[in-house]
This record gives C-alpha cells, structure tokens and sequence, in this order.
C-alpha cells in the first residue's frame, strides 16, 4: 500500500513537472518569436519606411521649388518580404496573453500589407501612364488618379513610421513584465 501510494505521489509530481516544461518550453518560444518580431519592425522601419519618408520629401522640396510639379514617383513593384518573421509564425500570436499586444501587432503588420498593395497597385498605374505618351483625357485622369494615390502612400508611411514605436515600446513593456 505504501508503495502505491509513493507510485502515486511520482506520478502526480512529474505530471506536474512535465507541465511546467511545457509551459516554460512556450513562455520561452513566445518569447523569442515576440524579439524577432521587434527586431522585424525595426528592420522595415529603417529599410523601409524611413528610406520611402526620405525618397517622398527629396521629391516635395523639388517640387516645391518649382521643379516637375507633376509626374509619377519612381517607384517599383515590390516582392521584397519585409514581414518574415510575422507570416512564419502567425499561429503563435494567438499565445499572446496581452489581447492588446495581439492587435497591435496584426494591425501594424496589416497596415504594412496595405501600404505595400497601394505602392504596387501604384507602379502598375505608373508604367500605364507611360505608355500614354499623347496628351489625353485618360492621361491626366491617370496623373489624377497618381496623385490621389501618392498622398494616401505618403499618409500610410506617416502612420505606420509613428505606430511601430509604440508597438515596440509595447512588445518589450509585455517581454520585460514577462521575464520577472
């Protein structure tokens, strides 16, 4: 009887042993895919947002002064994954415990998506226009069309470039409080 209960007693105790590992083993991949994921955003900040902010500006001073006040901005198709890290583990986001940290980061990776549609959406009504190269109604509908495109890029740049540091300011707030 002795025995038994001692069988007994070994098993509750590595049971519970065995669901600490698991839930260190999570807390821990939580925990590094979170630092990615804040490593991520500053990479497409700098990478990206910034240099997209930089590029915008160059052209709204040339303008300013005068200088091909209109006309398409320069910019590419873009296939360039910026979001690794989020689309390889979009089913652990779900392990969050923050309910908040989870929309703020589907909503800044979401935002980033869309800025990436309008830009590709914009080179491809960039390379039609060129191939309007008579004056038209159809062109300066497209040159309309361009501008009104480029200002909601632009606004998109401005919104994400001032949400991603509070995102991360979030993340590592959730990974400090988490690692006491």
């Amino acid at each position: 009887m002795v025995g038994g209960f001692f069988a007994v007693l070994a098993q509750i105790i590595a049971n519970f042993w065995q669901s600490h590992l698991r839930h260190e083993a999570e807390r821990r991949s939580i925990h590094g895919m979170l630092q990615a994921l804040d490593t991520e955003l500053s990479v497409f900040k700098t990478d990206f947002l910034d240099r997209m902010k930089q590029m915008c500006d160059d052209i709204d001073e040339v303008r300013s002064r005068g200088f091909a006040n209109r006309g398409p901005l320069s910019i590419t198709s873009s296939n360039q994954n910026y979001h690794v890290v989020f689309e390889s583990n979009a089913a652990m986001l779900g392990r969050i415990g923050d309910e908040k940290l989870r929309e703020m980061i589907i909503r800044i990776y979401g935002s980033a998506k869309s800025l990436f549609d309008y830009l590709n959406y914009y080179s491809r009504q960039s390379d039609a226009l060129a191939q309007l190269a008579q004056p038209t109604q159809g062109r300066n509908a497209l040159f309309g069309k361009l501008e009104e495109l480029e200002q909601k890029i632009k606004a998109q740049i401005k919104e994400i470039q001032k949400d991603v540091p509070h995102v991360q300011e979030t993340v590592r707030a959730y990974l400090a409080k988490k690692s006491r």
